[in-house]
C-alpha cells in the first residue's frame, strides 16, 4: 500500500466531518499566506496611507485566523460525537459480531479529534506570530 493510499484510507475512516476540517485547514493556510504577503509589502518606502491599508488587512487576517483556530477543535469534537453515536448505534443492535461497527465508530471519533487538534495547534503558532508582528507595528 502506498503512502497516498494509506492517507486516503485514514481520511475516509474519519467520516464526513473530515470535509469541513479540510476546508478549515485550507482556509487557515490561505489566510496566513495572505498575511505574510501583506507583511512583505510593508517596507521603508511605504506611505502612511499604504501602511494603514496594510495594517488593517493584517489585523483582519489575524482575526480570521483566530476564528479558524477556534473552529478546528470544535469541528473535531463534532466528529467525535458523530463517531460515538455510530458506536452506540452498533452496540444497540445487539448483534453477535458488532466489533467492526464499534471499532469504526471509535476510530472515527478519535481521528476527527486528532485532525481537529492537528489543524489548530500550528494555527495557534501562526496566530501568535501575526500578533507579534502587529504589536511590532503598533509600537
Amino acid at each position: 500500500m502506498t503512502l497516498l493510499h494509506a492517507i486516503f484510507a485514514y481520511w475516509k475512516s474519519g467520516g464526513p466531518v473530515m470535509i469541513p476540517l479540510a476546508g478549515i485547514s485550507v482556509a487557515m493556510v490561505y489566510t496566513f499566506l495572505r498575511a505574510l504577503r501583506v507583511l512583505r509589502s510593508l517596507g521603508a518606502q511605504t506611505t502612511s496611507a499604504e501602511f494603514a491599508i496594510a495594517y488593517s488587512a493584517l489585523r483582519e487576517s489575524h482575526r480570521a485566523l483566530r476564528v479558524l483556530v477556534g473552529a478546528a477543535p470544535l469541528v473535531g469534537l463534532f466528529g467525535t460525537i458523530t463517531g460515538m453515536i455510530l458506536t452506540f448505534h452498533g452496540v444497540s443492535r445487539g448483534a453477535d459480531n458488532i466489533t467492526p461497527e464499534i471499532a469504526a465508530g471509535i476510530g472515527q471519533a478519535l481521528i476527527t479529534t486528532q485532525v481537529g487538534l492537528s489543524i489548530a495547534i500550528p494555527g495557534l503558532f501562526a496566530s501568535a506570530y501575526l500578533r507579534a508582528k502587529i504589536r511590532n507595528y503598533t509600537a
